[in-house]
């Protein structure tokens, strides 16, 4: 009686018919995220800039490491660290750009080709950088008068 109960609970209603997945996600190309607007623009991350190429990315850092020792202020404070989490949010989407356009195709080599290469030549290159950036900032006595 016990395993009578069971099967039956084990049987759902009917479905609805559901349109053709085509007709909800069209297809992809290997990174349809370009027509995508950004939630903000940016202002110190170059809208055009190839993310996944160090040597872009590199003056990025050495500008944000010369800048944060001259911050005297609270408003250079505050842009220096909105700099900062933009460089680190477009590089976090740019990793994950890559990482989604390898595992949806699978097939693809040049996808692989792409995601490995930003695994192993840019972002090794960027957590030493992000955590001396942090540190050198954490050092630093923060006694910074308003505006």
């Amino acid at each position: 009686m016990l395993l009578e109960i069971q099967a039956k609970s084990l049987h759902a209603p009917p479905a609805l018919p559901l349109p053709h997945p085509r007709a909800i996600f069209p297809e992809m190309n290997l990174l349809p995220f370009s027509n995508l607007s950004p939630h903000r623009p940016r202002h110190f991350v170059p809208g055009d800039i190839d993310l996944g190429e160090w040597n872009r990315i590199a003056p990025l850092f050495d500008h944000l490491e010369a800048s944060g020792h001259k911050c005297s202020t609270r408003n250079e404070l505050e842009r220096w660290l909105i700099d900062w989490s933009e460089l680190s949010a477009a590089l976090d989407e740019e990793a994950s750009k890559q990482y989604i356009a390898m595992t949806c195709h699978t097939d693809n080599p040049d996808a692989e080709k792409a995601y490995l290469h930003f695994v192993e030549n840019v972002d090794p290159k960027i957590k030493p950088l992000f955590f001396r950036l942090q540190k050198d900032r954490r050092s630093e006595t923060l006694i910074i008068p308003d505006s």
